[in-house]
């Protein structure tokens, strides 16, 4: 026996299987790899699986063995490979001009020079574009910068409603342009609510920022320049779903852009996660075959 093998801690459940039977299971472990032999001893049901067999006492010890095995999978599944599978569904650099999808249902919305803005920027009515190919969103992440950052907005959960618009509408800077911050507006048939959860930071107004928005459920959160703490966030029940856009009420030239505020890198994108998950499924296959063979060697071994 190798001396890395040897001093590995036998934990209580192993010391209930008898030493002749381990003595053989590490022997023929070690013809094919370490690592099933270490998987045997933290886990006897698995390394039956891998290694050919250890008895061990109670049909129920090896059922408890199965199911913590396979929560443990499934919790590796969720926390760590659950993110892998966010799919962008729309995305646009507006450096060919804008995508065919954008509603551009008022403001008379342009993209030159690789941004995107309205040329008639207004907030009575209020200037909106959405991605019309997308009317129905639910859960998704919103991703998009903002240059010059002045006074214009995110439509998030929204429909244009022939002009009387339902949403949820997240300013970026506001108060005509003198804002250094972020605020929510609900708003219902063309209605705003008041001004809600506002958060500022020096220096916002017409500079660049990237703004990543996560909507969940009823809540709507926002982080400011790839930082990981939210920035802002909403919780409110009114809109289960609905389309994204933009909103722009910023002066057609700012201090330090000729055109204002702008938008770029606009991209929206969900959790498209398999249905059933693989490697779930995987794991549970793995288990299943596991419990047929000592099932089988049980049987037998009571024949005999």
């Amino acid at each position: 026996m190798q001396s890395g093998i040897a001093a590995l801690p036998v934990g209580p459940m192993q010391r209930r299987v008898r030493s002749d039977r381990v003595t053989r299971k590490i022997n023929k472990c070690q013809s094919t790899s370490r690592e099933f032999y270490v998987l045997d001893i933290l886990n006897p049901f698995m390394g039956n699986l891998f290694c050919g067999g250890v008895r061990f006492a109670g049909a129920k010890v090896m059922l408890a063995k199965y199911f913590g095995m396979c929560a443990v999978v499934a919790a590796a599944y969720v926390f760590n490979f659950g993110p892998a599978f966010a799919t962008v569904v729309f995305s646009d650099n507006f450096n060919s001009g804008a995508n065919a999808a954008w509603g551009n249902q008022r403001g008379s919305w342009r993209a030159s020079d690789g941004v995107y803005d309205a040329a008639s920027p207004s907030n009575s009515p209020v200037t909106y574009t959405d991605v019309l190919t997308l009317p129905s969103l639910t859960d998704f992440v919103l991703d998009v910068d903002v240059n010059a950052l002045d006074d214009g907005g995110i439509w998030l959960r929204s429909n244009y409603n022939g002009g009387a618009i339902n949403g949820v509408l997240l300013v970026t800077g506001g108060n005509t342009g003198t804002y250094d911050g972020l605020y929510w507006h609900i708003v219902q048939n063309g209605g705003f609510s008041g001004s809600s959860n506002s958060a500022s930071q020096a220096g916002l107004q017409e500079t660049n920022h990237h703004l990543h928005i996560v909507v969940s459920g009823d809540t709507y959160t926002v982080y400011l320049d790839y930082s990981s703490s939210s920035f802002t966030s909403l919780t409110t029940a009114l809109f289960a779903s609905g389309s994204a856009g933009l909103y722009d009420y910023s002066p057609t030239s700012g201090a330090n852009s000729p055109r204002g505020q702008t938008f770029d890198n606009f991209t929206i994108s969900v959790n498209a996660v398999p249905a059933p998950p693989a490697l779930t499924l995987f794991a549970t296959g793995l288990g299943a075959l596991g419990l047929l063979g000592w099932c089988r060697k049980r049987k037998a071994q009571a024949v005999a």
